[in-house]
């Protein structure tokens, strides 16, 4: 179970500027239903949070969705699908951030790790923090970037890029496990890439063997995420990662997809110009807080969403109730198996 009481739905929440009301969700689908056209506002910014409703359809899994709505409309939305870890939206109604510090304290005691923009995740933290007597351990200040038309590297490094197969296994889980204590993620490293790998997930460039690598995930209507970007110490600097990364982003652009997205440390100023001139421009500034828990051991793995990742294609409009199909044209329904050339003719304007 990933949050206690998560179907106790319609958790009322009254203050003196105007009536709040924070609901919990049974369903991805409801979820989707009612806060879909609210997520889509700022599709990039809250593609995590909508890749994960989109691969949870249909499935009866223990994950927190909630929001809270303002005068009947959605202002802030979360989801929880570990028990310790915690997704927001931004927001600019500072009472709803309070209102929902209420419900998840309720509904998932166990939070250490909350994450989404600033400034609307720092305000929750503090209030958090105020209310539970516990204390901020860490934070990972994050940028999401955007790309809506490739700009190929000026200087291409020997191989090509490939899907990942099982049989790139032993080179790829080492790398895993090296990419997720970077990122302070204490996740199963062979877990995840047996299954990222399975679904199709994962690249690689190849220079008689695997050099660099790279993934997709978090399919929203429009757009796609890529992470898991990676290449060994002793390989940087040869133009690897770019490569890797242009070559999968114009892939999934190929395939119909409207953008790409993606997170960066922003304290790592390489990463953050390799991208910028791929053509990824910064949408928001995230960040990701750890808070000491008495009592509680280290960060589990985060088994649902690397588990139920959706494969790459068509994401279905669940938001028609209200009428929002013009914003959710779906990408094409062929799971990539193999990789069209990237550095394909400019679009015309």
């Amino acid at each position: 179970m990933v949050c206690k009481a998560r179907l106790d739905e319609g958790v009322g929440v009254v203050t003196a500027r105007a009536p709040l009301r924070v609901t919990r969700y049974p369903t991805a689908q409801d979820f989707l239903s009612d806060v879909g056209p609210f997520l889509m506002a700022d599709e990039a910014e809250n593609a995590l949070m909508i890749g994960v409703a989109e691969a949870l359809v249909g499935q009866d899994s223990p994950v927190y969705f909630a929001a809270v709505h303002l005068d009947g409309a959605p202002v802030l939305a979360a989801f929880s699908n570990h028990p310790e870890k915690l997704g927001l939206t931004q927001t600019g109604e500072t009472l709803a951030v309070t209102a929902l510090v209420d419900d998840v304290l309720a509904a998932c005691p166990h939070i250490t790790r909350i994450g989404g923009p600033e400034p609307t995740v720092a305000h929750f933290v503090a209030t958090f923090v105020a209310h539970t007597g516990r204390r901020v351990t860490d934070r990972m200040g994050t940028r999401i970037h955007r790309l809506d038309e490739l700009r190929p590297p000026a200087r291409i490094p020997p191989g090509r890029l490939r899907v990942a197969v099982e049989a790139d296994l032993p080179t790829l889980v080492p790398w895993v496990e090296d990419f997720l204590v970077h990122i302070g993620d204490q996740g199963e490293a062979r877990q995840i890439a047996e299954v990222r790998v399975r679904g199709g997930q994962v690249f690689v460039w190849e220079d008689e063997a695997p050099v660099s690598m790279a993934a997709w995930t978090g399919k929203t209507p429009n757009g796609v995420r890529v992470n898991l970007v990676y290449t060994p110490p002793a390989l940087r600097g040869r133009g690897l990662a770019s490569a890797t990364v242009a070559a999968l982003t114009q892939s999934l652009l190929d395939q119909g997809n409207h953008f790409c997205c993606l997170y960066t440390d922003v304290t790592n100023p390489i990463s953050n110009a390799i991208y910028a001139k791929l053509g990824y421009q910064p949408v928001s500034e995230a960040a990701l807080y750890t808070i000491f828990r008495p009592g509680g051991g280290a960060i589990v793995s985060d088994r649902l969403s690397s588990a139920r990742a959706p494969f790459m294609g068509h994401a279905v409009n669940r938001y028609a109730r209200r009428d929002h199909r013009s914003r959710c044209r779906p990408a094409d329904t062929t799971p990539p198996i193999a990789v069209p050339p990237y550095c394909r003719p400019p679009r015309p304007r």
